[in-house]
């Protein structure tokens, strides 16, 4: 079902294109005269671009009702970078981000990682002669973490590990000791695809992108564990071993965006992996096993160097974490483009 809605989606856009195009030619005029004028190429070559960014937040409270009283801080690093060429009908395309933030509150007494996150995709892209909004692509990525992954408890926690071959390991942590989760690089999630895209429209307002195809999707976990449930009654933390996966199959892709006002932008994109090969054994079958990322962007330019923005990610791989990881917030961005 998800591979034929997702061709009608892009079946309906194409033929939307096509009606528009038709409508908006009088019948009295020649469609030479009235065809907007083909935009105009890019030009061969590399264009690159690398941008570095910095948020923060202070927030201090005293007798206040219902707070803590003390400081909650919040610093973080953003790094966003391409590298894209064209060559005649050839295109491809490179995109880097990074996002570190570190974030310090009254009920910790130092400051422990809130995000931490490396993204590299890409893509190559063959663009039709006369039809250069749509043809086929291949694309490569890699998400995961810079840092050692861990949790951090005000309180003294019962920490219990289960690993692969379903042996526990009990510890007492001291509170404020850290828990350590995963290694840096843990766990990295590969994908790699081929298919078709669409791109059926595109103004400064709206611009629609489409992917549909097949690909492979890996995930590395190393030694690396994950939060399996917590007893806040007994302060009791079960952990589980992560384990190696490969699963083949269908996915789909949605990107929007564009500029609401002069200073106003906007971007979604919707993501969805239907596997139809897993190499693990697994309890989950069928939709459950199928992988989602969301992620929606609002950015208000301040001025050239600032911008507030306000971002949110949704993203669900069952074989890392079978439930939805959220994360959304609101930034005041200071930053520069190097490149």
């Amino acid at each position: 079902m998800l591979k034929m809605s997702s061709w009608l989606l892009v079946g309906s856009m194409l033929v939307g294109r096509a009606a528009l195009a038709q409508e908006a030619i009088p019948k009295d005029v020649t469609a030479d005269k009235v065809l907007a004028k083909p935009a105009e190429p890019t030009p061969d070559g590399w264009a690159l671009k690398l941008s570095l960014g910095a948020t923060g937040s202070y927030n201090h409270s005293k007798k206040v009702v219902g707070t803590v009283d003390g400081a909650t801080q919040q610093y973080g690093l953003i790094v966003n970078g391409s590298a894209n060429l064209t060559a005649g009908q050839h295109a491809w395309e490179n995109a880097l981000k990074i996002t570190e933030t570190q974030t310090r509150t009254p009920q910790l007494d130092k400051f422990i990682k809130s995000a931490d996150e490396l993204a590299f995709q890409t893509t190559y892209l063959y663009h039709f002669d006369g039809l250069d909004w749509v043809g086929p692509f291949a694309r490569a990525s890699v998400t995961t973490q810079l840092f050692a992954s861990y949790d951090v408890k005000a309180t003294d926690t019962t920490v219990v590990r289960t690993t692969r071959d379903g042996a526990t390991i009990t510890k007492t942590r001291v509170a404020e000791d850290r828990i350590n989760m995963t290694k840096p690089f843990e766990p990295m999630l590969l994908k790699e695809g081929v298919g078709a895209y669409a791109n059926p429209y595109n103004e400064k307002w709206l611009a629609v992108k489409t992917k549909l195809g097949a690909g492979l999707q890996e995930v590395v976990v190393g030694d690396g564990y994950t939060l399996d449930k917590y007893d806040a009654a007994t302060n009791t933390m079960t952990l589980k071993q992560l384990e190696d996966s490969t699963q083949g199959g269908a996915e789909a892709e949605l990107e929007l965006g564009g500029a609401l006002a002069e200073n106003i932008t906007y971007g979604a994109k919707a993501t969805v992996f239907y596997p139809l090969y897993t190499s693990v054994e697994t309890d989950l079958s069928g939709i459950d096993l199928m992988s989602t990322d969301l992620s929606a962007k609002l950015s208000v330019r301040l001025a050239k160097w600032a911008s507030l923005d306000y971002v949110v990610s949704a993203k669900k791989v069952p074989l890392i974490l079978n439930e939805w990881q959220i994360q959304n917030g609101v930034m005041l961005t200071a930053g520069f483009d190097l490149l």
